[in-house]
């Protein structure tokens, strides 16, 4: 019988997404928070005006790019602020 590696590349993968989700969530709850105006500032276009919908859907992409974009120590870095 063989031991898994804790550290095999599968598992850190798996822990990685596990980790840009967590990110992502977060994300999502902190911009839900923020006026149209606020969340068009930080994300960078213009959301006033725009129907819920649209303004979900950047929101959705934009976490996503962002846990994604993030390098590992990035990532450990975002959730340790958390705190």
């Amino acid at each position: 019988m063989t031991k898994s590696n804790p550290s095999s590349p599968t598992q850190e993968s798996r822990f990685l997404r596990r980790k840009q989700e967590l990110i992502r969530q977060v994300l999502l709850h902190e911009w839900a928070k923020l006026s149209a105006e606020d969340l068009g500032e930080k994300l960078g276009c213009d959301l006033v005006g725009k129907a819920p919908h649209v303004r979900h859907a950047m929101i959705m992409l934009l976490s996503e790019d962002i846990a994604l974009a993030m390098s590992d120590q990035e990532a450990n870095q975002f959730l340790l602020n958390l705190q």
